[in-house]
């Protein structure tokens, strides 16, 4: 019994090796990216107005992690949440790189932030973050499934987070952008997060 619930908890740490090396290290090198367009921008193009995101996942050179690399379906059996898929490595629960039927989520280093996460602060490990609002039938309960339903997930921690991320969101096509595209910068302490700004249509 003892092993498996040591199994267990490596793998809920390891699912929130992000913000436990954050505190603990800090520096963590290479950093992720991604572009989005959408509407305009992909207009008279094969895609005709729909939303598009090319994600970079610039990570270490570590053979554990690129021999490793998963989709991985996620189908909950629980009343209130929908099937959503995440683009990891074996052993994730979390969602580094998380979408569903509706909209995607994403997660970056924030190069620019100076402020260090605080010891027994009970953060919430982002991708655990990212997956409530994924998983979530209507996160926010709005009626609707697109990027405020991310937006309501990160203001839902009030703790702020164990380090400086930005995460970037996309929804499927919307005649309006502000429900298409966000990107949030968040932080470990006050304002936890920095700027939240549904992009301007490109």
């Amino acid at each position: 019994m003892s092993e498996s619930l040591s199994d267990q908890t490596d793998a809920l740490l390891g699912n929130a090796y992000l913000d436990v090396a954050n505190l603990l290290f800090k520096s963590l090198g290479p950093r992720c990216s991604s572009l989005m367009s959408w509407n305009d921008a992909t207009a008279g193009t094969d895609l005709d107005g729909k939303s598009v995101i090319a994600r970079h996942m610039d990570w270490e050179t570590n053979p554990i992690l690129y021999n490793n690399n998963m989709i991985i379906v996620n189908f909950p059996a629980e009343a209130g949440e929908e099937k959503w898929l995440l683009v990891g490595y074996a052993g994730m629960m979390s969602a580094l790189s998380g979408v569903n039927q509706d909209f995607g989520a994403f997660q970056h280093q924030m190069d620019d932030n100076s402020s260090s996460g605080l010891h027994n602060k009970q953060y919430l490990p982002i991708w655990y973050a990212l997956r409530q609002a994924l998983e979530a039938e209507d996160y926010n309960g709005d009626g609707n499934r697109n990027v405020l339903d991310v937006r309501s997930a990160l203001e839902d921690c009030s703790n702020g987070f164990a380090d400086g991320y930005i995460i970037s969101a996309l929804a499927n096509s919307n005649p309006v952008d502000s429900l298409v595209a966000l990107v949030a910068e968040l932080a470990p302490t006050n304002p936890t997060i920095c700027s939240s700004c549904n992009m301007p249509q490109k």
